[in-house]
């Protein structure tokens, strides 16, 4: 946002607003931050309104003239939905993403080219850029790749999810068998659950999903 400013108010979520405020203030106004006190519990209300309902935002984007959306895609889940949503609108663009935050940006107004979170290349990309920056410290470059991967599968992009994981140490072989599972791929989830398990019998996780994938498949009796 610094280096590409973009013009118009922003929506962000509530963790963001004080670090905004902070870095971009005056210039950059933000949505809502952490000092309550100054909004009205109605206001405050509201903004948790769009985020658990989605449809409301809308409204508000053309109540505000809200241009642009920063919102936490990791630790916390309450910002997910409104992400998914603005990742099946056509007139919003990912201008960043990482394992923690992504930023929408009107179409018209993007300075930037837009990143596609169905191109592995774009993934890939992503995947170098936190290796970069976190090649020092192991623990949190995999949980970088873990956030990553598992907001690629919640907004549907299930095949660049396992992209991510498969680029983690260790881990990451449960969580493409999950992404299978999520995709409803359940025989590609199965034979990387075995797969997983013939090197690892004591894994509870992989069991349980193991058995979900059996009781998907009507196989109550193995379940």
């Amino acid at each position: 946002l610094a280096q590409h400013p973009v013009p118009g108010p922003i929506f962000n979520t509530i963790r963001a607003g004080g670090y905004l405020l902070w870095h971009l203030f005056p210039p950059k106004q933000v949505f809502i931050d952490g000092r309550l006190v100054l909004r009205t519990p109605e206001f405050f209300a509201e903004y948790l309104t769009i985020l658990d309902h989605p449809g409301y935002f809308e409204p508000v984007e053309r109540t505000f003239g809200i241009t642009h959306v920063l919102l936490q895609t990791a630790i916390f889940d309450r910002d997910l939905p409104l992400a998914k949503k603005l990742c099946a609108d056509p007139r919003w663009k990912i201008a960043d993403v990482d394992a923690a935050w992504v930023l929408f940006v009107r179409d018209s107004l993007l300075s930037t080219p837009a990143l596609d979170l169905s191109s592995s290349s774009d993934i890939s990309t992503l995947i170098e850029e936190a290796r970069g920056q976190w090649m020092d410290d192991p623990e949190i470059l995999e949980e970088n790749y873990l956030h990553l991967g598992n907001f690629l599968s919640y907004v549907g992009e299930f095949r660049s999810s396992r992209q991510a994981f498969s680029a983690m140490r260790r881990g990451g072989a449960y969580h493409c068998a999950r992404s299978y599972f999520f995709e409803n791929q359940l025989d590609s989830a199965k034979n990387g659950l075995e797969s997983l398990l013939s090197r690892n019998p004591r894994s509870i996780p992989a069991r349980l999903l193991y058995a979900m994938v059996l009781f998907r498949q009507n196989d109550y009796k193995s379940a």
